[in-house]
């Protein structure tokens, strides 16, 4: 089963490295898990240092909607950080990315901590300021 339901969309943020869904994403696995991303979301696909990036792309489509929804996951704080890498994880598994997906999820695992924003904490930070 495909579990993408809608074409992926996107546009580059000008002066970034992140581009912007200008669709909602919506996807839908054989194991319960299903989001919708809204349009408006943005991503820097999948944050790879520098150094490691001839092993494996940011921009490489077997993890494309897997760093969409984890980046968009780790935004909202919807779900506890783990929770919300083994989406990452899984969803690549189901994307086809064998044994690199391991890699990534450790990435993640080691490497994700001040990237993630429980109960969207640094945006309301940014709500009260104005």
């Amino acid at each position: 089963m495909n579990a993408l339901k809608t074409p992926l969309r996107l546009e580059w943020v000008p002066g970034t490295r992140n581009f912007r869904l200008t669709k909602p994403l919506k996807y839908d696995d054989d194991y319960g898990f299903s989001i919708v991303v809204p349009k408006g979301s943005t991503t820097d696909f999948a944050s790879i240092p520098r150094v490691l990036r001839s092993i494996w792309s940011p921009y490489d489509p077997r993890w494309i909607v897997a760093s969409i929804i984890h980046d968009y996951l780790y935004r909202e704080g919807v779900m506890p950080r783990a929770e919300a890498d083994d989406k990452f994880r899984d969803i690549m598994r189901q994307s086809g990315a064998g044994r690199n997906r391991f890699f990534l999820y450790w990435g993640v695992r080691l490497g994700g901590s001040s990237s993630y924003d429980p109960k969207n904490k640094s945006r309301k930070k940014k709500a009260k300021k104005t």
